[in-house]
């Protein structure tokens, strides 16, 4: 009865898998198109464009990863980053990127926005989604930050969900339309306790 229950589990999150990626590429190629054909005559404009699509691709990148590797693989102990992963879910405060990776990173993204300004051309979509981890990676820790609830509510609120209360619900970090659009919401009781307050700040 298990091993059936965890087959149909499995065949559900291949659906689930297969299902968003086939959305995010419907939404990703017109986006695309648009990029290219709009850079050839207004090229400000077409590089905004891709810096909003590579940042856009990130979103579902870190969706898709959250979701289907770190809380959705058959086998957790193959998925590279699974272990501290789970230790950041038991203490939410202990976060493995440092103060100074987060520096490195937003150097790197300065050093890639100078190249964007000299060659105006696709290298702002890879600018976007490089954008895209470095805001990733400072986000995650402002949210685990109180003052963090009056600045991103629905984002902040989801992600004490994800941590404390639903581990099967909101995996975006940075943004919840993935959550809306594949129904991963937190159920509509949404009550956050001071109980759970402690635990996620640590208290």
């Amino acid at each position: 009865m298990k091993k059936s229950s965890t087959n149909t589990k499995s065949s559900y999150l291949q659906t689930e898998t297969l299902v968003s990626g086939l959305l995010f590429f419907l939404l990703l190629i017109p986006m695309l198109i648009i990029d290219f054909s709009i850079i050839k005559n207004r090229p400000w404009l077409g590089c905004t464009l891709m810096l909003f699509t590579g940042w856009f691709t990130w979103t579902y990148l870190e969706y898709f990863n959250h979701r289907f590797r770190m809380h959705g693989s058959g086998d957790p102990s193959k998925v590279i980053g699974y272990q501290s992963h789970m230790m950041h879910h038991h203490h939410p405060t202990e976060i493995k990127i440092t103060g100074m990776q987060r520096l490195i990173l937003f150097s790197g993204n300065i050093a890639l926005m100078v190249l964007c300004l000299i060659y105006k051309n696709w290298i702002f979509l890879l600018t976007g989604l490089y954008s895209g981890f470095a805001i990733y990676s400072l986000m995650h820790w402002f949210l685990h930050r109180k003052f963090s609830a009056k600045v991103f509510p629905e984002v902040h609120e989801f992600h004490i969900h994800h941590h404390c209360k639903h581990p099967d619900k909101c995996f975006g970090v940075t943004v919840t339309w993935w959550d809306h659009m594949f129904d991963t919401i937190p159920f509509k009781q949404r009550e956050i306790t001071e109980k759970i307050k402690k635990f996620y700040y640590k208290i």
